[in-house]
């Protein structure tokens, strides 16, 4: 399940599949592609209209096979697929800061190349007095200790990136600062997470190298005060 555009669609072709239920495109039969929904629903509706039974609300997923190295951390994941949906770390070192000395066990996620990012993070943090004991997790765990530690989370903070799905996927509380991709599309279900973005500003470019406006324009407090709000 991807995308209606042309790489979707050729690389499509090239799996040569005896039956492909896609959305309608040139050689292609299904349904229009849909615009202005949730990306769960968009998929269920597709997989409807091939009389396959879907739930856009069943998104839950299995807990990992693993346990997570540090049930009940606040897991701030400070990376994401591209430069327009970073947040600032001198933000998420202050976020971390604060929530440090509000008692959380902080620890810092991310993949081997934004192991640099949350190295950054966590020694701004420690200016700032927090006390982290072995906190930067990034580039040091594969997938199922990464997806273990966000299942296992008292909170994850994070930009529109895996990171804020698999917390969905596990029902853990988050905050998520959207950028230049619409939360209305991408944004969490129904639970105990938070959306935080300024639609106003949004360039939408999702691959731009410069972190989008409507992310830029969340601010430290704004994260706090939605932390507040779950009451974590």
């Amino acid at each position: 399940m991807h995308g209606n555009g042309p790489e979707s669609r050729h690389r499509l072709a090239e799996l040569a599949a005896n039956r492909v239920l896609a959305h309608r495109a040139p050689g292609l039969d299904g349904p229009e592609w849909p615009t202005g929904l949730p990306e769960r629903e968009r998929w269920t509706r597709l997989l409807a209209w091939y009389g396959i039974d879907a739930d856009p609300l069943d998104y839950r997923l299995d807990p990992p096979a693993v346990r997570s190295p540090r049930p009940g951390a606040t897991v701030i994941h400070v990376g994401a697929s591209s430069g327009s949906r970073f947040w600032p770390v001198d933000r998420f070192a202050d976020v971390a800061a604060q929530l440090t000395e509000a008692g959380h066990e902080v620890v810092f996620t991310g993949g081997v190349s934004e192991r640099g990012r949350a190295e950054e993070t966590a020694a701004l943090a420690k200016l700032k007095g927090a006390n982290l004991d072995g906190g930067v997790l990034a580039g040091r765990q594969g997938l199922a200790e990464f997806a273990a530690t966000i299942a296992g989370a008292r909170l994850v903070v994070s930009a529109d990136t895996g990171a804020a799905h698999l917390a969905s996927a596990y029902a853990r509380p988050s905050v998520v600062i959207f950028g230049p991709a619409p939360a209305e599309e991408w944004g969490p279900p129904p639970g105990p997470h938070v959306v935080l973005t300024d639609v106003g500003l949004r360039r939408g470019d999702v691959f731009a190298s410069e972190p989008d406006p409507a992310l830029l324009a969340v601010s430290v407090r704004d994260v706090l005060d939605a932390v507040a709000e779950l009451r974590c």
